[in-house]
């Protein structure tokens, strides 16, 4: 007997089958999504050096032709992609021609600008899983997707992993939609210019075009052959503009995979940290991502595979009754592959998981959508109505024909119980059709209570997110306002005579949290309408890696990296040269000062409250609570300070 591999509609569901559930109209969604990535844009976080100095700062010189560097020493192990960053740049010069000298808003509009190519990705995904698994699905999707607080974060970072975070949304989409070819060409442009980590996501691919091999089904071969053109162009693209800008034959991919693979020092504090950020990004629905593929086949199984059919070790005989399955199965396999290459790293961070965040939406929505037909489906098995006398039909078991919600057989289905009155007014049951049952109105019963079971988890899920986004802003959210504050205090002042000439800016032990040369003003103009340049210089400090170095004042396409010396401290800025000093506030050490203890010398501005992580819990810094977390005792605050020099 030859089955047919036709997909039908929805997973779940057949043809034919009218569906009654409500879904979001694409406004709305938009709408939804926009606001968020709005929100993330202007009040998301930059958690991470490698994002301001990697990224930001390489973005801000090749807009603005000056910044900081910092990592490549030598440059032959730098994993900056200049092709990745030149495609930013297209939006971050059109901006900065529009705004002038607003930096900040021009920072703030290519983070929506990342946002909202998130956002596009987002609705094609939940566009495909609505109509390929079906609607419930898709809204449970689109509720992880757009309230995730690893989301809100990951949707607005400039780095290689959030350009694959986008490209994973939308192969997802064209995966779900069979549409092979468009998710060939995703999946190379995550691998080719955003994270080459996601390389495994290819294999399922590779795998269901040996399988199908011999069927005559799935990848075609002129797919393929432009598939591989596209790779080769898009290779021979971003070689050729790291080469211009590099000065030499360098490939940031290699760079990139070998820091990670054999460079740094892997810990076990380090994977339970990273372990930690994941759950705390996703909290109720990473525990739900992880059943979710099974729930999803259990489900399946009850809807579209006969009660009659052979099971062997948990799948039916022949396995091409769970065909359609197999787009679920694939997925969860490429997360698998996924997750075995992120334990074979040297080095793990979170923005490494960003590229498997839409996998986590699908799979925590497949478990909410399982769990309360599965819930309802174990009550049913025991009904006498499974012994109400039926048909037999003929029906393929990959047919499309529509079949009952909760049943256990597809080719039976459900009868309701048929009332007539009599003439005195008085209802009497049809001998044909049993009476309903305690087990039937249980049935109904436990199926409501998954319902509500899903819809708790889903309002924690919620409400654990808006707390982790909240906090986060509580703790780090002013090492961006005290760089605003330093704008309103060059604006307010009336004469810059007694300043150097360009105005300096110093860091100190805030060079850590420092946002990017997006917040430092390019120049400023005092009461009587004298403008100076401003610049920003490091403090020197008790920190013995590699500090900051400044890049050399660009043309375009010009040679980016200095002479490739790793001691540039003999750069840092001394003291008494700086105008003005922004400092997290702490006791003094032999390099580290406390200009708290230095009233005389240094006048402080502006003084904003900064998680004190050396002084803190790890475990209270990722799961902590607002208002009840600014009374404990596990978590520490101190301030970050601009001061002025007293002259």
């Amino acid at each position: 007997m030859t089955i047919e591999r036709r997909r039908s509609q929805k997973l779940y569901h057949g043809d034919k089958e009218p569906i009654s559930r409500w879904q979001p109209s694409m406004g709305a969604v938009v709408k939804l999504l926009l606001s968020i990535r709005i929100s993330g844009a202007l009040w998301s976080v930059i958690r991470d050096t490698d994002e301001t100095y990697n990224f930001w700062e390489a973005l801000h010189s090749l807009t603005y032709y000056n910044s900081t560097s910092k990592w490549e020493c030598p440059p032959t192990h730098t994993s900056r992609s200049y092709f990745f960053l030149w495609l930013h740049s297209i939006p971050s010069s059109f901006f900065a021609n529009s705004f002038g000298q607003s930096k900040i808003v021009v920072f703030t509009l290519v983070r929506l600008t990342i946002g909202i190519a998130c956002l596009a990705g987002e609705y094609y995904a939940f566009d495909s899983i609505s109509k390929r698994i079906n609607v419930s699905t898709g809204r449970y999707f689109l509720i992880f997707s757009a309230f995730s607080s690893g989301m809100f974060h990951a949707s607005v970072t400039l780095t290689p992993y959030t350009f694959s975070m986008i490209c994973s949304f939308f192969y997802i989409g064209a995966y779900l939609n069979e549409k092979n070819k468009l998710s060939m060409f995703f999946w190379v442009m995550s691998v080719a210019i955003g994270s080459p980590h996601t390389t495994v996501f290819g294999l399922t691919l590779l795998l269901n075009s040996l399988y199908y091999k011999k069927k005559d089904v799935g990848i075609k071969k002129e797919d393929v052959v432009s598939v591989t053109i596209f790779a080769a162009v898009t290779t021979l693209a971003t070689s050729y503009v790291e080469t211009i800008y590099y000065g030499f034959g360098h490939s940031a991919r290699r760079g990139l995979l070998w820091t990670d693979f054999t460079h740094g020092q892997s810990s076990p504090q380090m994977a339970v940290i990273s372990i930690l950020d994941f759950i705390s990004n996703w909290n109720t629905a990473s525990f739900l991502a992880v059943v979710g593929p099974y729930l999803s086949y259990k489900v399946y199984r009850k809807y579209r595979v006969p009660a009659e059919t052979d099971i062997r070790y948990r799948l039916p005989n022949p396995i091409d009754q769970i065909h359609d399955c197999f787009t679920i199965f694939n997925l969860a396999r490429d997360c698998f592959f996924w997750f075995a290459s992120f334990a074979l790293l040297s080095r793990k961070f979170e923005r490494f998981m960003f590229p498997i965040y839409p996998h986590v939406a699908l799979f925590a929505a497949l478990a909410c959508d399982a769990i309360p037909r599965l819930l309802a489906d174990e009550l049913e098995e025991a009904s006498p109505m499974r012994n109400t006398p039926t048909v037999k039909s003929s029906r393929h078991p990959l047919s499309t024909t529509p079949t009952s919600r909760f049943s256990r057989n597809p080719t039976t289905p459900r009868t309701e119980p048929t009332r007539s009155r009599t003439d005195s007014n008085t209802e009497t049951t049809s001998p044909l059709v049993p009476e309903p049952t305690d087990l039937l109105v249980a049935d109904n019963s436990m199926r409501k209570s998954g319902v509500r079971i899903v819809r708790i988890v889903v309002g924690l899920f919620v409400i654990c997110s808006f707390l982790r986004v909240y906090s986060s802003h509580q703790s780090y959210g002013s090492e961006m306002d005290i760089y605003k504050g330093l704008h309103e205090e060059l604006n307010a002042h009336e004469e810059f005579g007694r300043f150097n000439d360009p105005i300096r800016l110093c860091l100190g032990k805030a060079w850590k949290r420092f946002p990017s040369s997006f917040f430092i003003p390019s120049e400023a103009e005092d009461g009587k309408g004298n403008s100076r340049k401003v610049e920003m210089k490091f403090l020197d400090f008790e920190y013995t890696g590699i500090s900051p170095e400044s890049y050399k004042e660009l043309k375009p396409l010009g040679f980016m990296l200095s002479n490739g010396q790793c001691d540039v401290k003999s750069k840092n800025a001394v003291l008494s040269s700086c105008d003005y000093v922004i400092d997290i506030d702490k006791p003094s050490t032999k390099k580290n000062h406390d200009f708290r203890e230095m009233p005389e010398q240094w006048k402080r501005i502006i003084s904003l409250p900064y998680l004190d992580e050396e002084r803190s819990h790890p475990l209270m810094r990722h799961f902590s609570i607002p208002f009840f977390s600014s009374y404990s005792e596990q978590i520490q605050f101190t301030t970050i300070s601009l001061y002025r020099k007293v002259v």
